[in-house]
Formats: C-alpha cells, structure tokens, sequence
C-alpha cells in the first residue's frame, strides 16, 4: 500500500511538473526560408499594420516631355501627371495666401523618392515660382512674366522652355480618392490648401472600411440613434436622392472610433490641430472655405471659395431637433477629445461654417456630444 501511494504521488508530481513547464510557440515560415519561433506566454497581442515601402530606383523619364494645363478642375483641385503608369508631376488649383488668389501650380516628382517636391513649383498663370517651406505651412511666390499654356518635363526636372525635341506628351487626369470598401465604390475630389491635402467634399459612405455596413437611421428614429455607442450615419431628411450627392452623410461621434475605420484607405479623420493648420495658412473668413454656387446658401450665405474647400450646408441632426439647419450651417468633427465638466463625459472638438457668420470657428475649448450627427471630411495622412 505504502508503494502503491508512493508511485501515485510520484505521478502526480510529474503531472504538475509538466503542466507547469509545457509552453506553446508560434512559428513564422519566412519567405526567404527562415523560420522564426515565439513563446505564446511571451506574447502580449499581435497588430498587423500597413507599412509604407519606397519604390525601388530612381524614377526615369523618357527623354522630355510636354505637359499640357489644363483650365478645368471641375473633377478634381489635383491633376496627375503620368508617363503610362508612373506619376512625374501633379498640377493643382490652389490658394496662394500671399495673393490672395488661386494659381494653377506644377510640381514636379522627386525621382528618388516618388513624392510630389513641394519647393519646385510652377506657375503656370504666369510663369512664377512656388516654393513651400513644409515645417512652417508657408509659401514664397516670384512671380513671372507671361501665362503657360504647356511646360516640359524631363529628369532634369521642369523647364518653361521648349527643348529642340520633344519625345512625347504626358498624360494629364483628375486625382481622385478611389474609396473601394465591399460592393460601394464612391470617388472624392481632391484639394490641396498650404501643404495638406483635404477631400473636396463630405464622405458619403454607408459601410467602414472593412466592408461593415454601418447602421443609417431615419429622422423619426432620434431614440434608437441616441442610444448607438457603436457607429451610425443620417442622410439629411431621408432624402437620398437630393441630399445624400449634395452633403454626404452625416455621422455620430462613436463612427470616428470605431475600430474598423471611417476615412478612406490613406486619409484620416483629421484632429482639431490639423483644423487649426488649415486656418492658420488660408485664413479665417468663412467665405474662403464655402462653396461658390449661387444659392448654395441659404440668405446669400455662399462664399467664394477661394481655397477649393467647397464646403456646403449639410445641417445636422441630433436626437433633441432631428434634422436641423440644411442650408444654413456646416458643422464638421475632429477626433480631438474635449471633456465637458458641466455634461460629465467626453465630447470631440467641431469646426463651424454659417451662412451669416462671417467667421471659420474652431471650437478648441467645447465639443459636442458622440449623439449629434455631422458632416466628416478627411485629410491625408
């Protein structure tokens, strides 16, 4: 008996032993051959994430080409430049602050890195030059002495002067975003003021980026949108034919955290500070911002929009009025927490364009509840 419990005790320790001592691995087969191995109990939590990779060599151009300026942007505020697959410059209708006035400005591409070079700018209004200092959100304008009606390309960079031989023409189309999430597919102008990159009008679409439909509600249904803390989206009146193309949706606060992502692939929802940026290099008057279009305000609201923001009065819509303000307000978030010590709960920061207010104002010191519905536009990462 003494053996047999003496051999059961010996078992029992080797038990706990081995179920104290067993670990499991994760093992990655490399492509290059390599096997790397983990201890699960090692591993706190795994996040994939998309790294940017450099194109590999210089970008090369066939000997010189001729680009041709475009004189509508009606598709787009950016112009893509391309040699067949390959963007060599970009062409963008953009507000010069120092001239308080639009300019239709060539960049060419840097050939080692592929991004558009911000300091080598041409005007094509009158052959002058555009130099962006990026860290300061600032711009220094030569101007020239004749308007352009084509400039040249080449590895040498841009030229206003025709060369002895032209090898061929680039091709010039509207940039556009390309927003692809399940079967929605919806194109966005682009607009580019100082050195950011912005959407030319409100995001419109009902799904997130993984493809998960976001819950819309209708305007009788306040009770069942004030209770969403995951992510829901309004069409202004229910009105999808008219209104959805105009202003977009609008959207609750929950939709701007929720994990699977609102913006476009690329593009972010921007924060208060990237609002601030915007205003601190066009300026402060609302009509730089609002769209142009007769009557696209309410009460001769409409601004003259000089930075190609184009921004339109969507309203709002909240579980207290429901629809409110089409035609007279533009309230746009930031992902910028504010906490309200009177409300007791966190709040995100909003921007405001008014059709009698003469003033962009950005509420950097109150928010507004995750309830409201408004209008969301994304800047480039």
């Amino acid at each position: 008996m003494k053996r047999i419990a003496s051999t059961l005790l010996l078992l029992l320790t080797i038990t706990i032993a081995w179920g104290q001592t067993e670990q499991r691995q994760m093992i990655l087969n490399m492509k290059d051959g390599t096997k790397r191995t983990f201890n699960t109990e090692d591993i706190d939590f795994v996040n994939f994430i998309k790294v940017e990779v450099s194109p590999e060599g210089e970008l090369n151009i066939d000997g010189t080409l001729s680009i041709a300026i475009p004189t509508e942007f009606y598709d787009s505020y950016v112009m893509d430049v391309k040699q067949g697959d390959d963007k060599i410059a970009e062409i963008c209708l953009e507000y010069i602050k120092p001239l308080q006035e639009q300019r239709v400005v060539v960049y060419p591409v840097n050939r080692t890195s592929h991004k558009v070079d911000l300091t080598a700018g041409i005007s094509a209004n009158d052959g002058g030059t555009v130099v962006w200092d990026e860290a300061a959100n600032t711009v220094t304008y030569t101007a020239g002495s004749a308007p352009l009606t084509t400039l040249y390309i080449s590895n040498d960079g841009l030229s206003v002067e025709a060369p002895a031989s032209v090898s061929g023409e680039a091709t010039v189309s509207p940039s556009l975003i390309e927003d692809i999430r399940g079967t929605e597919t919806t194109y966005y102008k682009i607009v580019k003021i100082g050195t950011q990159y912005w959407m030319a009008e409100n995001l419109a679409t009902q799904y997130f980026l993984d493809g998960t439909e976001i819950p819309q509600y209708g305007s009788s249904e306040t009770a069942t949108w004030n209770a969403n803390t995951t992510g829901a989206c309004h069409v202004y009146a229910n009105n999808i034919d008219d209104m959805l193309p105009l202003y977009g949706r609008l959207y609750n606060g929950y939709a701007l955290e929720n994990e699977k992502g609102l913006a476009p692939e690329g593009w972010e929802v921007p924060t208060i500070d990237q609002w601030q940026m915007l205003k601190t290099y066009a300026g402060s008057s609302a009509a730089l911002y609002k769209d142009d279009t007769m009557l696209s305000w309410s009460n001769d609201g409409e601004g003259n929009n000089l930075t190609g923001f184009s921004a339109l009065p969507g309203g709002y819509f909240s579980s207290a009025t429901s629809d409110a303000q089409e035609g007279a307000d533009a309230y746009f978030w930031s992902t910028t927490i504010y906490y309200d010590a009177l409300l007791k709960q966190n709040t995100l920061n909003t921007v405001r364009l008014n059709n009698a207010a003469t003033g962009f104002v950005i509420y950097k010191t109150s928010g507004h509840a995750y309830n409201f519905g408004h209008s969301v536009r994304c800047v480039r990462k």
